[in-house]
């Protein structure tokens, strides 16, 4: 493929034999080499990219200088190692475009600190990891309307969620939730928030509105 049309290309599908030939704004992979990670800084025009199965374990902190709106690392082996920060999400032009962050099936027992600084997210997808807390830094996070800890290690409810005005959907399901404990932590609820409490003991999404406790 020319370089020329490099700098234009907003969907590349790659595969284990053959590169499809671009079509819309999207980088699909399912090619287990995670080394091709480090060549796609030059794809500066990419919006998706949906990489789940590649066995990545570090994103490039190039990653950040991308316009990316949408980032799938769904079932990868990130927090192997498990690093603090993640440098790619310092970079000011992502922060600036990504929407939707897919972190689902990984290996994580904590999210980077620095996880905060995606100020614009509207969804994060973090089910099916071994996380127990969410980092400070989520306060920060004033547009997101979707947030998914399913298939987790949470005990309870991470507090810092009530601080997330926008939030719509938050599926905390397959958690080994404690709720009798948070009945030392609150004032008496009322029926709306009870009705939370109900929807939690059964493994259901709830909305944001029903989740913050006065």
């Amino acid at each position: 493929m020319e370089d020329k049309g490099t700098s234009k290309t907003k969907y590349l599908n790659f595969n284990l034999l053959y590169v499809i030939r671009p079509i819309t704004g999207y980088l699909n992979t399912h090619n287990p080499l995670s080394e091709n990670f480090k060549n796609i800084t030059p794809w500066l025009n990419l919006t998706f990219v949906i990489v789940p199965g590649n066995k990545i374990t570090i994103v490039p902190s190039a990653f950040g200088k991308l316009r990316l709106e949408c980032l799938n690392l769904s079932q990868n082996s990130l927090g192997k190692p498990n690093l603090s920060k993640w440098p790619w999400m310092e970079q000011s032009t992502i922060r600036n475009t990504l929407l939707f962050l897919d972190l689902s099936s990984n290996f994580l027992t904590r999210l980077p600190l620095n996880i905060g600084r995606l100020n614009n997210l509207k969804g994060i997808f973090i089910s099916s990891n071994l996380l127990k807390e969410l980092p400070q830094s989520i306060r920060n996070m004033h547009t997101l309307k979707y947030l998914y800890l399913r298939d987790n290690k949470f005990f309870y409810m991470p507090g810092i969620i009530t601080l997330l005005d926008k939030l719509e959907v938050l599926s905390i399901a397959q958690n080994p939730l404690q709720i009798h404990t948070w009945k030392n932590k609150y004032k008496v609820l009322s029926l709306v928030e009870l009705s939370a409490n109900v929807t939690l003991q059964h493994r259901l999404v709830a909305s944001n509105q029903l989740l913050i406790y006065k």
